[in-house]
């Protein structure tokens, strides 16, 4: 039975989170294999490959990385019967360098490595120190350790040393008396070709003082079927739930996003509560917004306004003209049917002398919109606004005065910023006297790749002539565009291309739109320039300048930032992905120290759970911060520095 021998690839590190790939240029020949293992064969310092190939003799690939005469140090590390320690974790620490290994009995298919620990050391000469973390809770740290050898080690609990310097020290992490249920509802089941889940983006929240005691309560919204809560803070920062009849009354609708501001103008913070869901299509009675009136000791009534009816992203409020009342900006996330299109998002000026109580002083199709903030970004005293979201960039709308914005951009230095961005804040990052945003995005560990020489692409249009929006995504996938749909799905999608692709072989050469539906003239074509978290800085001619987040951050979705002084909380994960992307669970939380002025150098994790989806942080109190998760309990963590 022939045989197709596949490449055999080893990944080579370059730099944190970043590696090449190689294959038969380093010596590793194509081969049909199903095991392989890594051990030091040779006890020449360093790692050589063994491999099952099937019907055919098993490989030694020899490393002969001994001629580049680069330093190595190894350890056995054993329990007291003598026993390879499974699980122990060994910290090397050289130079500026930390390198971590744990020791396991299998890796891979069938296949078991070497239980010996191995460092590569590049030119160092000597180990700093080293910490060995064994099962059993006991930390032993040796320092100055000879390199180009092996070192043994057993358990010594006369030699015991506790590091937690990597987690945020909490007094405590409380289950917080709040549980967010999503209803389940499948959106790519109606848009098969959606990326992404856009019914899961709750619950609202809003933390104000809504009772007038001077301590800060908080609004939660519901999923849909959901009552949304108000929980009044009391003295000793425990909360109290306050019934609200409409509350419960409104529970249908799915809250995304809420704003809290005087609307009456009567001395109390009311409620504006974004709706959405990809449901039902614009202009369902379900997916209107609302607006709750406080009698001030945080009872609520329901004001009678004809509010915006769409898939809600983000609500934002100011005085940007300066009446006395607050205005609004309400940026739609989508077009339920249509992923990809760009939604009309409005900014609303309240004018309560007329019977509608708010005015529409600009609209447009900005994009897919996630979150907006008010700001004064060029310092002119004359508030701005800045929008982000999904397939769009960081978007600056620069207040005139006289109820007028301009899309400015471009002139930002912004144009080439098109992410999946879900989160900004606004801060003077650096103390130079102008604003910076930091913002959330989708990160690097997913197989979507993206820069401005390699966009991700998205192709709008309805190819099969049915009525209904068709959105067909290219990456590159190692320098090459692919579509992001298999054949099989897009051939469901789209069934006339079933002809034209009838084997697998037929549809790998479709490399770009025109091969894949013989249409040259597309509706509306997308792009994503940037995958990462970033923090763009402010420089003095008014351009910003894009400094990656710590590589950390870039682990996972980042949907939410609290700044305190100096600090950036933030918390992230999200699975709302479809399959071929998978779940983004490996950060849910933490705070960036140490601002060097560009970079940031300090990074601790929060203790949350790993596979936690959060959607916001806040702080409610001196000493507490507040996570919200999307269906999911809500955690209470009460911090104390080390």
């Amino acid at each position: 039975m022939p045989m197709l021998k596949i490449p055999n690839i080893l990944f080579s590190q370059k730099s944190d989170y970043n590696f090449e790939m190689s294959g038969e240029s380093i010596g590793i020949p194509p081969t049909y294999s199903n095991g392989s293992a890594v051990s030091d064969l040779d006890n020449d310092g360093d790692l050589d490959i063994v491999s099952n190939n099937i019907n055919d003799k098993a490989q030694i690939l020899e490393n002969k990385s001994e001629n580049l005469k680069k330093s190595f140090i190894q350890f056995n590390i054993k329990n007291n019967n003598g026993s390879p320690s499974l699980g122990t974790k060994i910290i090397a620490y050289t130079g500026n360098k930390k390198m971590i290994k744990e020791i396991t009995g299998s890796r891979g298919y069938a296949s078991s490595s070497s239980t010996r620990v191995h460092f590569g050391l590049a030119n160092y000469k000597k180990v700093d120190s080293i910490e060995i973390k064994w099962i059993n809770g006991i930390t032993n740290k040796y320092y100055d350790l000879g390199v180009n050898q092996i070192h043994e080690f057993y358990p010594n609990i006369e030699n015991v040393n506790l590091n937690t310097s990597n987690l945020l020290t909490v007094s405590e992490i409380e289950e917080f008396n709040y549980k967010h249920i999503e209803n389940n509802y499948l959106d790519y089941e109606r848009e098969p070709l959606m990326p992404e889940r856009l019914s899961i983006e709750g619950p609202a929240y809003v933390g104000s003082d809504f009772n007038g005691d001077g301590i800060k309560d908080i609004f939660i919204g519901g999923a849909k079927l959901q009552s949304p809560e108000l929980l009044i803070q009391n003295i000793d920062g425990s909360f109290k739930k306050i019934k609200n009849i409409v509350f419960e009354q409104d529970s249908q609708f799915e809250d995304i996003d809420a704003e809290a501001f005087d609307f009456d103008q009567d001395g109390d913070m009311d409620i504006y509560v974004m709706s959405g869901g990809n449901e039902y299509v614009d202009g369902d009675i379900n997916l209107m917004d609302r607006l709750y009136i406080n009698n001030g000791n945080g009872l609520f009534n329901k004001f009678p306004a004809n509010l915006p009816s769409t898939n809600g992203g983000s609500i934002s409020s100011a005085d940007f003209n300066k009446d006395g009342y607050s205005d609004l900006f309400i940026g739609s996330r989508s077009i339920p049917g249509g992923y990809g299109l760009s939604p009309i998002s409005v900014i609303v000026k309240s004018s309560p002398e007329t019977d509608s109580y708010f005015e529409v002083v600009a609209q447009s199709p900005l994009g897919m919109v996630t979150d907006s903030k008010y700001t004064d970004i060029n310092n002119d005293n004359i508030l701005d606004i800045v929008v982000v979201g999904d397939w769009m960039p960081i978007t600056i709308l620069i207040g005139e005065g006289d109820n007028k914005f301009s899309n400015q951009t471009t002139m930002y230095g912004l144009a080439n910023t098109s992410g999946f961005w879900n989160t900004i804040e606004i801060a003077d990052l650096n103390n130079d006297g102008k604003k910076d945003i930091i913002a959330g995005n989708s990160g690097l560990n997913h197989k979507l790749k993206a820069s401005i020489e390699n966009p991700v692409k998205i192709y709008l249009d309805d190819f099969d002539e049915n009525t209904s929006l068709d959105p067909i995504i290219f990456y590159n996938f190692f320098g090459e565009p692919v579509p992001f749909a298999s054949r099989d799905k897009l051939v469901n999608s789209l069934p006339y291309l079933k002809k034209k692709f009838l084997k697998y072989n037929d549809f790998v050469k479709a490399k770009n739109i025109e091969l894949l539906t013989e249409k040259d003239e597309i509706f509306e074509t997308k792009s994503i320039y940037e995958m990462r978290s970033m923090a763009f800085m402010q420089n003095e001619e008014n351009i910003f300048t894009p400094s990656p987040l710590p590589s950390p951050l870039q682990l996972s979705s980042i949907e939410d930032f609290y700044i305190d002084g100096n600090k950036i909380y933030y918390v992230g994960n999200y699975t709302g992905n479809v399959s071929e992307l998978g779940p983004s669970l490996s950060n849910s939380g933490g705070v960036l120290t140490g601002f060097d002025g560009y970079n940031y150098y300090s990074h601790k994790s929060l203790g949350l759970p790993i596979n936690y989806e959060a959607r916001h942080i806040d702080k409610i109190n001196k000493n507490s911060l507040l996570i919200i998760g999307n269906n999911n309990r809500a955690y209470k963590l009460n911090l104390i520095e080390n």
